[in-house]
């Protein structure tokens, strides 16, 4: 059983990851977390609504949920984290928290503090959206553990903040501090969607700052479209954890007529999806479109596929992640494997491409009556499971 109990200087708080997985023992807190409490509770205590960026599991929000801070994340995961968190330690009453997703504008505040994200490209982007919204020399302290503080993230913190120090490595973790430089103000560069050719499917893509693989088709997608299933007798299809929409546009341009739902948790996700949708439907302008649900296409920011209708699909795409924020895995994963399973009418398939040696069969087989293997090379193998 992984720990439950965050202590710091503000209190002891009962955390959980999201999805809850009694088997795993990763807690929903590290040492960089305890860091940055500590360095806002010596340098900062006055400081109200502060800026939190990247707040995985809720555990710097809930902590300082006197100060009514404001969350910022990509993810609805760790949205749905940070509340359900609050709600377990009976906060939601006492004090309001607001949460806003990555694309918004951003609040001033006293101070931002920031959990180091997983790419360079989003931490660029993110630091640009601070200069643009927020006052010159607003201090900024970011929180990571040592083995994901590459040069690439120091380099782009001397960039974009000015005066910037580092601090002593304390378990593992250490902070990076500094304040906001409005000369580097320019993040609109930064969000516009990065477009990215696919002249052997005749498919163009478009990359926001937060999308897996961007600026690259990968490999994974490649094989699933190169080995893309016969979608004939196919209505209605979802994309589970989309991405930048390849395999729902793949499915769309070889089916005009069909149903497509695209779904990711993260909402750079979404954006880079429609911009890719639009472009298909034939927005020629290659500047980051605006689309809206139609008749036949939908996007939705969920954790998997929460509140969909039972028996409703008939196919369902899906690459899914094998990881959430740093930590490798297939939680997310297995409960996109059960929610498919709900969802799926009978008779319909779920077709899944994933590493060899992360062995999906294996729990698919719980779940579906038919598991075959569609297509598999050294590296990759597609799964074909019908309900």
């Amino acid at each position: 059983m992984p720990q439950l109990t965050f202590s710091n200087l503000y209190g002891s708080f009962h955390l959980e990851r999201l999805p809850h997985d009694p088997t795993h023992t990763l807690k929903a807190w590290d040492a960089a977390d305890e860091l940055m409490l500590a360095h806002y509770h010596k340098y900062y205590p006055e400081a109200r609504h502060p800026l939190i960026l990247n707040d995985n599991f809720g555990a710097l929000g809930v902590s300082l949920y006197k100060q009514q801070p404001t969350l910022v994340t990509d993810s609805c995961v760790s949205q749905r984290a940070f509340f359900a968190n609050r709600e377990r330690n009976q906060l939601t009453r006492l004090y309001p928290a607001r949460q806003l997703d990555s694309l918004s504008p951003l609040p001033c505040a006293e101070v931002v503090l920031i959990k180091l994200p997983k790419t360079a490209r989003y931490f660029d982007y993110q630091l640009r959206m601070l200069n643009a919204f927020l006052p010159d020399n607003t201090p900024v302290v970011i929180g990571a553990m040592n083995k994901y503080l590459s040069n690439t993230f120091y380099q782009l913190c001397q960039q974009l903040l000015e005066g910037t120090t580092t601090s002593r490595a304390h378990k593992k973790a250490r902070l990076v501090c500094g304040y906001t430089d409005t000369c580097n103000n320019n993040p609109l560069e930064n969000v516009s969607a990065e477009v990215l050719e696919l002249p052997d499917y005749d498919l163009t893509l478009f990359n926001t700052p937060h999308v897996f693989s961007s600026g690259k088709l990968d490999i994974g997608s490649r094989f699933f479209l190169n080995n893309f299933p016969n979608l004939d007798g196919c209505k209605k299809l979802i994309d589970l954890g989309c991405g930048n929409g390849v395999l729902g546009l793949m499915a769309m341009k070889q089916n005009p007529q069909l149903d497509v739902t695209f779904v990711d948790e993260s909402y750079h996700a979404i954006c880079a999806a429609k911009a890719s949708v639009s472009f298909l439907l034939g927005n020629k302008t290659r500047t980051q479109p605006a689309l809206t649900d139609g008749e036949r296409v939908h996007f939705q920011v969920n954790h998997c596929l929460d509140g969909y209708a039972k028996n409703s699909v008939d196919t369902i795409l899906c690459n899914p992640p094998f990881h959430q924020q740093q930590s490798v895995g297939t939680r997310i994963a297995r409960q996109m494997f059960r929610d498919s399973a709900q969802v799926l009418r009978a008779g319909g398939s779920l077709y899944v491409i994933g590493n060899r040696h992360l062995t999906y069969h294996i729990e698919l087989k719980k779940l579906f009556r038919q598991v075959s293997v569609k297509a598999s090379d050294r590296k990759f193998v597609i799964y074909a499971a019908c309900k």
